[in-house]
């Protein structure tokens, strides 16, 4: 975990329970880490999986304290994944364990020993219960759902009364789709198998279309706008080649907050070899920089352009993320952790995502 991951966590759980005792606080956090393990996988937290975790804390925890965890999980999932299990196992275990494994050695990782206590303590939904199927379309009813068509192997259809979460989920164009059998919850990632464009618009449609029970549709991806990179000219840290043009005068210069530099040859080689055909080496990052209003990038091709932060919406991955503007414009940055950039980026994501949270926690419950 970075020192700015961890300042982070830190103050929000500070903020969330200010009277709370150091020990109280420490395993608030221990908690919220292990459910990030545990629900995380995919860096996002369902509905179902929020409801099932609030209910699992109930018998541990106050009710406000099972809402902020909850809460915690929306608004940090990357800071509480990147506390290192052995971390909040040592803080659990004097809690849930009624025996001390490893004869009391302070050095003894208890990480097995608290998965499996909590595993029989708070049933929890886990990444096994998702699978990802691919399907050419969506179709349905006044009843019921179609995954892909009905000869297809991954094909099913469920009926609008027993799901309990259908969203538009990234990377873009996913479509989760949670539904009751039974007395369980089953859970799919449905991913395009064809033209992805026209998957996207027929998931818009879905959404629009939907019979679910109410609370159950969120729209995910469908509120944000498309935006595209645009190019530019001019490279905000370099001095202009020319006067500006009157045009050009009456605008503010944008002020600089933070470079990402270009790296060597050897950065460069490396990145080359692991670029595929979605990712071309071409269109890879050679430098960036922010401002207060943009993202300006300086492509291995050449090309120079920026992209509104006002758009930024999401993140994915850990030391090589993707950063996600709008619907679907993404940059991928290697090297999180040591990137200025992305720290900045970072800090505003958090911003978002509390703000998103708190939006969420004082909505209404169904």
């Amino acid at each position: 975990m970075s020192t700015d991951d961890r300042a982070r966590l830190v103050a929000r759980l500070e903020d969330q329970w200010p009277d709370a005792d150091p020990e109280r606080l420490a395993r608030l956090r221990a908690t919220a880490e292990y459910a990030a393990a545990v629900l995380l996988s995919d860096r996002h937290l369902s509905r179902h999986e929020a409801q099932a975790l609030e209910r699992s804390l109930a018998r541990d925890f106050e009710p406000d304290e099972a809402r902020g965890i909850v809460q915690l999980l929306h608004e940090l999932p990357d800071e509480l994944l990147a506390t290192p299990p052995r971390e909040w196992a040592a803080t659990l275990a004097p809690w849930v364990l009624d025996y001390v494994p490893g004869d009391g050695d302070p050095a003894f990782d208890y990480t097995a020993h608290v998965d499996s206590a909590l595993g029989l303590r708070w049933r929890l939904p886990g990444p096994p219960d998702r699978r990802r199927v691919r399907a050419q379309d969506l179709s349905w009813s006044a009843t019921s759902l179609q995954v892909d068509r009905p000869s297809a192997i991954d094909s099913l259809r469920v009926a609008w009364s027993d799901i309990e979460t259908l969203e538009p989920v990234d990377p873009w164009p996913e479509l989760l789709l949670e539904w009751r059998r039974e007395h369980t919850v089953e859970a799919v990632r449905v991913r395009p198998k064809g033209d992805v464009e026209a998957f996207a618009d027929r998931i818009g449609d879905l959404v629009r279309a939907a019979r679910a029970p109410r609370g159950r549709v969120r729209r995910g991806w469908l509120d944000a706008e498309e935006v595209e990179w645009e190019p530019v000219d001019h490279w905000p840290a370099d001095p202009r080649p020319r006067p500006p043009s009157y045009r050009e005068a009456s605008v503010e210069p944008e002020v600089v907050v933070a470079t990402r530099a270009a790296k060597g040859a050897l950065d460069g080689m490396l990145r080359w070899l692991a670029s595929t055909p979605a990712t071309p080496f071409r269109d890879q990052i050679a430098e960036a920089l922010l401002t207060e209003t943009h993202l300006y990038v300086r492509r291995q091709r050449g090309a120079l352009e920026r992209i509104p932060r006002s758009a930024l919406r999401t993140r994915r991955g850990g030391s090589d993320a993707i950063y996600v503007f709008g619907r679907r414009a993404q940059v991928l940055f290697t090297d999180r952790l040591a990137c200025p950039v992305c720290a900045q980026l970072d800090a505003q994501l958090a911003m978002l995502r509390r703000a998103s949270a708190d939006q969420s926690s004082s909505g209404p419950r169904s």
